[in-house]
């Protein structure tokens, strides 16, 4: 009896997650922007990206980033952290690396935040107008397998700077 009981547990497991209970490695992830509005995913990975540098509700300045993601994560709950760093300068854009927790959504292709895009917070949009800003996205899933990539973007602003 024990033994039905242990392998209907295995089978309802491997049924619920599309990554093996334990996995620990590398799985494939895309960085991409979005619209203004923070929806449709926009590649970062092709020619030079000027995506704008949005103004939020709450008076906070963001870009927007997207993730695609294999389908060997577990998308429920994945940590995902995003830092850029000004490649003009060599410094960290402020407020620097900000981790959040998603739950991604399954297409049937990949795990996506289409729809749900992340907001990649910008304190000082009048220093970093114009510039090479490498933003980094590391993520990972409740079963330990992790993931990475990057792209170099130049956000723009039509925010009021002074000189």
């Amino acid at each position: 009896m024990r033994s039905v009981i242990a392998a209907s547990v295995l089978v309802v497991s491997a049924c619920t997650s599309n990554a093996a209970p334990g996995a620990l490695g590398t799985g494939s992830v895309i960085i991409g922007g979005a619209n203004d509005d923070g929806t449709g995913f926009v590649d970062w990975h092709g020619a030079t990206v000027k995506p704008h540098i949005i103004m939020g509700p709450q008076g906070g300045q963001h870009v927007w980033v997207m993730l695609h993601t294999s389908r060997d994560f577990y998308a429920s709950k994945m940590r995902v952290t995003v830092d850029m760093t000004d490649v003009d300068t060599g410094q960290a854009v402020k407020p620097g690396e900000m981790p959040f927790t998603r739950t991604l959504t399954d297409t049937g292709d990949l795990l996506t935040t289409d729809g749900n895009a992340i907001t990649a917070y910008i304190k000082e949009p009048c220093v970093i107008q114009g510039h090479h800003i490498l933003v980094h996205v590391a993520v990972s899933d409740l079963m330990g397998l992790t993931g990475s990539d990057e792209a170099t973007i130049i956000p723009s602003w039509s925010g009021f700077c002074t000189p």
